[in-house]
């Protein structure tokens, strides 16, 4: 199936409620999609390895496992390789993305950061 929600583009020092909102479509159950399978979810442990491409060098691990600053279970999972990096937080109950972060720099002091975080809904 397809899930569709609209997220928001930032820039820094913008005020995440006055930020414009776009559409952003996704799969459900694989990584980066907006919803997990919860019951995958609970059987991820910190440190391990989900993918590690040895022709791209790009490697998936789990980085986060625990309560958020809220107290709700959480999963990070951050994806990493050539010179950027997309991290994933996943809520264990619901299986829903909590949040997001894409890194991608792009020379000597310039780097894109794409962000969401489901309180911004």
């Amino acid at each position: 199936g397809c899930l569709g929600i609209a997220t928001k583009k930032l820039f820094p020092g913008m005020d995440p409620a006055k930020a414009p909102e776009f559409p952003r479509y996704t799969a459900v159950h694989q990584i980066g999609g907006f919803l997990m399978n919860p019951a995958a979810l609970r059987k991820l442990r910190k440190g391990q390895v989900i993918d590690q491409d040895p022709h791209t060098k790009i490697r998936t691990h789990v980085e986060y496992v625990g309560p958020s600053n809220s107290g709700n279970q959480i999963v990070g999972i951050l994806e990493e390789g050539s010179g950027s990096s997309l991290r994933w937080i996943y809520d264990v109950e619901s299986g829903e993305l909590y949040g997001y972060a894409t890194i991608i720099p792009y020379g000597p002091g310039m780097t894109s950061v794409s962000q969401y975080n489901r309180a911004w809904r």
